[in-house]
């Protein structure tokens, strides 16, 4: 894949989680409870704290260019 792909890619991940952190449509709801004490916002939130740290680290593994050591090396600067 290339870069400008990878850009975009990365560009409309953004966004579609900042639209999906604002969970208004839970903000009135306390049911379901999950395992009869957690209420549905602390769920979803729990879910979107899990996925958005998954979504980063694809993005540190995919996305960060390499240390300036690894650069160096492939251009034979370093020995």
């Amino acid at each position: 894949m290339d870069s400008r792909t990878k850009y975009w890619i990365g560009w409309v991940t953004v966004i579609v989680f900042y639209l999906l952190r604002h969970d208004f449509w839970n903000w009135d709801k306390i049911e379901p409870l999950l395992f009869g004490w957690m209420p549905v916002g602390l769920w979803y939130h729990l879910l979107y704290v899990i996925l958005s740290a998954g979504v980063i680290y694809i993005f540190i593994k995919c996305c960060w260019p390499d240390t300036p050591a690894e650069l160096l090396m492939n251009e034979g600067e370093v020995e």
